[in-house]
């Protein structure tokens, strides 16, 4: 079995397993903020409009990081980094109203916590890149869109 193979068994059981993960509770604020430099996903800034005043989905910084990143990152940057990914790809076009945004970061910490069951007892592999995992359970998910 290839490594990506593997990754994405681990994947679907993690999923299957993550629909009955419970969400992290809202701790306190995440000290690590976005710097104005930092650019923001154009679908993001499109959608602000119509985004709840609470901006949980802003400052994710873990799109292109490896596995020992993600381990280390905090709750709030993990699930602002999976609505960025949902809102690229099956959430594209369905953030309309802030009720939309309420689903999302469901569907968001869901996809958070799935990634985190994925890459449990996964020893050495800290090099390995986080969005690799998480495009496979985007795509394998039935349950992380709208």
């Amino acid at each position: 079995m290839t490594k990506k193979c593997l990754w994405l068994a681990i994947g679907v059981v993690a999923l299957c397993a993550g629909c009955a993960v419970q969400t992290q509770p809202q701790g306190k604020p995440s000290a690590e903020q976005p710097t104005s430099s930092e650019a923001v996903p154009t679908k993001q800034v499109a959608a602000e409009a119509r985004a709840p005043k609470e901006q949980w989905f802003r400052g994710g910084t873990l799109h292109n990081s490896t596995i020992g990143q993600w381990r280390r990152a905090t709750y709030e940057n993990k699930v602002a980094t999976a609505s960025d990914w949902l809102a690229a790809t099956k959430w594209d076009g369905h953030l309309n109203s802030p009720s939309d945004f309420d689903r999302l970061k469901v569907k968001s910490q869901r996809l958070a916590n799935g990634v985190d069951e994925s890459i449990l007892g996964l020893e050495g592999s800290d090099s390995l890149q986080i969005n690799e995992i998480a495009a496979s359970l985007i795509t394998l998910s039935n349950d992380l869109g709208p």
